[in-house]
């Protein structure tokens, strides 16, 4: 028997050899399976977004996991495998991709924060968007939610790239992509990319694609700008902003009236939001004004309208428009106005009556003599005749003397005569300590002859003018005539009252001084001068007659308190107190000049009692130099002892 079994132990080198070639030859069996598994994703078929096929080899038996275009392609990739030679069997399985619907994507701007959300069809997009999205501003963060999925339509990255340049031309807002529809909204980052991105969705889109028309507005801009520059030539070129396209043919349309001349206007403007009120009705003011000028230019930015230029080459042509731009309707200002006119004409000259003509002695003409009786001892027959009594010569004054102003809050002119250079040197003084100091040409020539008090009268009327928002004056021989514009009513009954009772002695004045109805800024300063003005006249008395002692009764105590509040309400600007006296002190030895002065100065030591800044307060004394109502008036004594407020502009 053990004979017979003897064979068993001629099989191990066979085992050996047998074992060593498995060894040998797992590897690339493993490897030449696993090879040709893959190759059967061929025939599954592989998409953007669908997971790729995982072959496992274990022996000859191969685990698969994935996912198939189509259920067929799974099939028909199982079966190749499943026939492949030395795969003995094929564990797990394809699955069909099914397609994201709908297929979103967007990226948000807000802030310093971009957000990319929806579904890409790979991580290389994904990636792509980020970087996109980074390169947009260093100060920008990027939020990144964007997942992979299968279903992305063709063109997909293209357009995905393209979205994310629109996004860098917006402040704020969203580019979207579903299916094959996508849009861009919200506010643009500048005019100019507003423009670009309205240009870009006029035109065609990508293949594939449709656009849909979604919320896109311009930038707010702060201040709202608006210009036109009229040229010499008669051109004219505008500038800054417009809300909308209608609001811009409306605009189009003003300028084509105004300036009818083919190709006189070049069209530079942008779109914006943030428009004033009344933005169109400013525009046409604007156009219309611009319009009368020879050259010049208007300007829109935000509430403040401002104009400049050469006015009409009439002197009484300009001076009217400056008159109409400070009354018309419209938000302007005079102080925003400098329109150059030409200077006023020299005053006509004025006709004198020509005195009858004195016979000279001893011609047929002669007045009868007049007898005189005869002197003692002379006959009584003769008769003594006396030469006639010649009236005496008056000064002689020239014919027509006269001298002109005109004086804006941008300037002037003074033009005419001036009796010597005393006269002239005090009206420079006058400017020189006003805001307008070197902007009123002075044309003036000395000339003698001139009326008594002629010189006081043309410094008289240069103040009054200096206190006007705007206005004119001449006075020609003893006549003065003052027209103006103002938005205080203490300043129109203090120069009314000047010109009717302030006057040298032989003069007559007229005033015409209107209260302006627009023009007035509306702003801090403004509004405390309004008030400090309304208090004034609610409060005129606050001293004892021929004291500068202010006694707290009620009423004074009352008036300080409702001052020191107004002036809290404006603490940035610089606000003069003015001591004015009535006539009372000059008739009883009152020094009125010091008298004010030490009145004005008093108020302000209790306004900082009251703790308005010390600094903010100054003090100026007029004395009896302008009086609120005539001397001879009732309520003289009353009106004029006062203290008033100026607050600077």
């Amino acid at each position: 028997m053990a004979r017979n079994a003897g064979w068993l132990w001629g099989l191990v080198p066979l085992a050996l050899l047998w074992a060593s070639a498995n060894v040998l030859n797992t590897e690339p069996v493993r490897r030449d399976i696993e090879t040709r598994a893959l190759a059967a994703n061929a025939v599954a078929g592989a998409a953007s977004g669908a997971r790729g096929l995982a072959v496992r080899v274990n022996g000859r038996d191969v685990y698969l996991d994935g996912e198939a275009v189509t259920a067929d392609g799974a099939s028909k990739a199982l079966a190749q495998l499943q026939s492949e030679f030395g795969v003995r069997r094929v564990l797990g399985g394809l699955t069909q991709v099914i397609a994201q619907k709908p297929y979103s994507w967007s990226a948000t701007r807000q802030g310093n924060l971009v957000t990319l959300s929806g579904f890409v069809p790979d991580e290389a997009i994904a990636t792509a968007s980020v970087s996109a999205a980074r390169a947009l501003g260093p100060e920008l963060r990027v939020d990144d939610q964007q997942k992979v999925a299968f279903g992305a339509p063709p063109g997909f990255a293209e357009l995905a790239g393209s979205l994310m340049r629109d996004l860098g031309q917006l402040s704020a807002g969203k580019v979207a992509l579903d299916d094959t529809r996508y849009c861009v909204e919200g506010t643009a980052a500048t005019p100019q990319n507003f423009l670009a991105l309205r240009e870009s969705a006029s035109a065609a889109a990508p293949k594939g694609f449709t656009r849909v028309d979604c919320a896109l507005s311009p930038p707010t801009m702060a201040p709202y700008r608006w210009s036109a520059e009229k040229s010499a030539s008669g051109s004219v070129t505008v500038a800054g902003y417009y809300p909308s396209d209608p609001a811009r043919r409306e605009i189009a349309a003003l300028l084509a009236r105004a300036f009818p001349a083919v190709g006189a206007v070049i069209d530079r403007m942008l779109p914006a939001a943030g428009e004033p009120a009344a933005f169109a009705a400013k525009v046409a003011r604007a156009v219309a004004d611009l319009a009368r000028l020879r050259s010049g230019r208007v300007e829109i930015e935000g509430g403040a309208y401002r104009i400049s230029g050469q006015g009409p080459e009439n002197y009484e042509a300009c001076a009217a428009l400056k008159l109409n731009i400070a009354q018309g309707d419209g938000p302007d200002s005079v102080a925003l106005a400098s329109i150059v006119c030409p200077p006023p004409p020299p005053p006509a000259p004025k006709s004198e009556p020509t005195p009858a003509p004195v016979p000279p002695a001893g011609s047929g003409a002669s007045r009868q003599p007049t007898p005189v009786d005869p002197a003692p001892g002379a006959p009584s027959s003769a008769v003594v005749t006396e030469p006639p009594a010649l009236p005496q010569p008056a000064p002689p004054v020239a014919a027509g003397y006269g001298f002109t102003a005109s004086i804006d809050k941008s300037g002037g002119y003074l033009t005419g005569h001036l009796p010597d250079a005393a006269a002239r040197e005090a009206i420079a003084a006058l400017i020189e300590a006003s805001p307008l100091r070197g902007r009123v040409n002075d044309e003036t020539e000395i000339r003698p002859a001139a009326p008594t008090g002629f010189g006081v009268a043309a410094r008289a009327v240069v103040q009054d003018l200096l206190r006007l928002d705007l206005g004119s004056a001449s006075v020609v021989d003893r006549e003065i005539n003052v027209r103006g514009l103002t938005c205080r009513a203490l300043i129109r009954d203090e120069v009314e009252t000047d010109l009717a009772s302030g006057l040298p002695q032989g003069f007559s004045g007229k005033a015409e001084i209107g209260m302006r109805q627009t023009g007035c800024v509306i702003d801090p300063a403004s509004t405390c001068q309004n008030e400090l003005d309304a208090l004034t006249q609610r409060y005129y008395v606050i001293f004892a007659l021929g004291t500068g002692v202010v006694t707290l009764d009620p009423v004074t105590e009352r008036a300080m308190t409702e001052a020191a509040a107004i002036l809290k309400q404006c603490p940035n600007t610089r606000v003069t107190i003015e001591g004015h006296t009535n006539f009372d002190g000059e008739r009883s030895g009152f020094n009125n000049l010091e008298l004010s002065n030490r009145r004005a100065q008093r108020v302000r030591e209790e306004l900082i009692r009251r703790g308005v800044a010390a600094a903010q307060l100054e003090v100026k004394g007029y004395g009896t130099d302008r009086p609120l109502v005539a001397p001879t008036e009732p309520e003289a004594r009353i009106k004029n002892r006062r203290v008033q407020f100026t607050v600077a502009k």
